[in-house]
């Protein structure tokens, strides 16, 4: 009982994280997304919810100049809480650094829009010719990131629900008065996008290039991207198992994922003479994120579970 009620109050908060930390600026700017839209966003936040969740980080599924410091309401899909600059308007936003790190995954290339950084989810539309799956790769990854101190430093009094948890407080559970649950981006990843995707082996190279030039071209999108043609010896030298096929790469710097600097755990009161699993759910205790103790990592992959689940 005790987990089902603390799924009910965190899961699906942080079900909505992915999608709020995302930026939409389809819902914040007022128009909602089709529902065949909403699927393909919902299903490419699992794949990155998935994928992430290794690296304690929570996906930007849509890119909108993420920074560290900004705040999403995690209650409401696409709501920007507020930006760095507004709660904490003297945070020094320190410089990038590069990461060891190289991100690789599969995907379904009816999201390959998405996986390029593009908004509008039906740019690409790739023919029969070409695989039904794509490999992605995040290429110049860097770090961007703030201590909780330098959080708690720079934080605005008028920024309440912010301050309580930057501040750590423990905030009553009431079902007349929710916490506000929110997400401070502590630590941002950025990094450029690209694409590997295969063709049929009839296909000739040139002909793949040309044809997928053309669509991002007709999308509007072409002259931001480049395309290259991969024969089997540049495919296999490359990765991508001596495939014939076409990489498509974005010279822009993108943000690509976060980890928040702070995360919320549900205390709970017993009832005396109840068992465990009766315990009710009294506060919502908001603590410093810490990427190498195993009760930071356990509360956070926790709550990405029930997002994945959602």
């Amino acid at each position: 009982m005790a987990k089902l009620l603390q799924k009910r109050l965190i899961g699906p908060a942080l079900g909505l994280l992915s999608v709020v930390t995302v930026g939409s600026s389809a819902v914040a700017m007022g128009t909602m997304p089709s529902q065949v839209v909403a699927d393909q966003l919902t299903e490419y936040r699992r794949v990155l919810l998935t994928y992430f969740k290794a690296f304690n980080l929570l996906p930007i599924v849509l890119p909108a100049g993420q920074k560290p410091g900004d705040v999403f309401d995690m209650k409401q899909v696409g709501v920007l809480k507020s930006r760095s600059e507004e709660c904490f308007p003297t945070l020094v936003q320190p410089a990038s650094v590069p990461s060891a790190l190289a991100y690789t995954f599969q995907l379904d290339s009816a999201k390959a829009g998405l996986a390029l950084g593009l908004q509008n989810i039906g740019s690409v539309n790739l023919s029969s010719d070409f695989e039904q799956t794509v490999t992605v790769s995040y290429t110049d990854v860097r770090v961007t990131a703030v201590s909780q101190q330098a959080l708690s430093a720079a934080l605005s009094d008028s920024c309440r629900d912010v301050a309580a948890v930057v501040r750590e407080s423990d905030l009553p559970l009431q079902q007349s008065n929710q916490p506000a649950l929110l997400a401070i981006v502590g630590t941002l990843v950025t990094a450029k996008r690209e694409i590997f995707i295969g063709t049929k082996q009839s296909f000739d190279v040139k002909t793949s290039v040309d044809k997928l030039s053309s669509v991002f071209l007709a999308s509007g999108i072409g002259s931001t991207l480049k395309v290259i043609g991969l024969d089997p010896s540049m495919s296999v030298a490359l990765g991508f198992g001596a495939k014939r096929g076409v990489l498509v790469q974005s010279d822009q710097e993108l943000p690509v994922a976060f980890m928040p600097a702070f995360i919320p755990k549900v205390l709970f009161s017993s009832i005396q003479g109840a068992p465990p699993d009766q315990a009710i759910p009294r506060a919502l205790q908001w603590q410093k994120f810490d990427p190498s103790t195993a009760e930071s990592t356990r509360l956070l992959g926790s709550l990405i579970d029930s997002a994945i689940n959602k």
